[in-house]
């Protein structure tokens, strides 16, 4: 991804998941904080898929179940963690904020702060 392209994609998602309003806003980000601004996004989402997942798992445990003998039925999902696994859906968006990336993110902030300064 070419930088011109990677800062295009910066400013997009600026707009498009932070509420940002101006380009001034844009220009004033460092790279450390998008990175923040993406991972707190990201879990925000995971938030809200527990959310939903919950009220499905809540609506399902209401009707599902499966034979366990010749007339007795049990739950499908006998406990909520089974059906939707929330602390691996957390540990997945950490692995991906691993400080070799946020190193690389700091690489780019320096030589956009060089070029500012030139």
């Amino acid at each position: 991804m070419t930088f011109e392209r990677l800062i295009e994609k910066i400013t997009e998602d600026c707009f498009r998941f932070f509420g940002f309003r101006s380009f001034d806003e844009v220009d004033r980000l460092t790279f450390p904080e998008y990175e923040l601004l993406c991972k707190a996004h990201k879990l925000s989402t995971v938030d809200k898929d527990m959310w939903v997942h919950k009220l499905a798992y809540l609506n399902f445990m209401a009707k599902a179940s499966r034979k366990a003998g010749k007339t007795r039925t049990k739950p499908v999902y006998e406990t909520f963690d089974k059906f939707y696994d929330y602390q691996k859906a957390l540990e997945k968006i950490e692995r991906e904020y691993d400080t070799e990336r946020n190193e690389r993110f700091l690489a780019i902030s320096r030589k956009m702060k060089e070029r500012r300064e030139e």
